[in-house]
């Protein structure tokens, strides 16, 4: 797994199991993430653990949490409008185009939910 893949699924603080010997199985120590995984000096994959001084290789630690994709707005809420999210995107009282589409980040999601709340003209 590249590191980019193990920070999109694994936030700092992931319950992991690690294996101090790579393929040794019956050895093992439940610890929690300190950082997000990073390439050390020779381009490996590594990741910082509580309790373990130094890092350690991706290779040697199982996750144990669910992964937790990062998603965006606009994947995880299609269709809604949530009012409070909605509001805070697209303030009320600026209603002119181009001010909501600035508030609104140009989202593509958040412009439809803009005007779904009335906030857009």
């Amino acid at each position: 797994m590249t590191v980019d893949e193990w920070n999109e699924l694994y936030p700092e603080g992931t319950n992991v199991r690690y294996f101090p010997i790579k393929g040794y199985l019956d050895e093992y120590e439940d610890q929690l993430t300190r950082s997000k995984a990073f390439e050390d000096t020779n381009g490996h994959p590594v990741i910082f653990l509580q309790n373990k001084s130094g890092y350690v290789s991706l290779e040697h630690v199982t996750p144990l949490d669910q992964p937790q994709p990062k998603t965006k707005p606009h994947q995880a809420y299609p269709g809604t409008t949530d009012r409070p999210i909605i509001r805070s995107l697209c303030p009320p009282g600026e209603r002119l185009r181009a001010r909501a589409r600035a508030a609104c980040g140009g989202n593509k999601w958040a412009e439809e939910n803009c005007k779904a709340v009335g906030n857009w003209d």
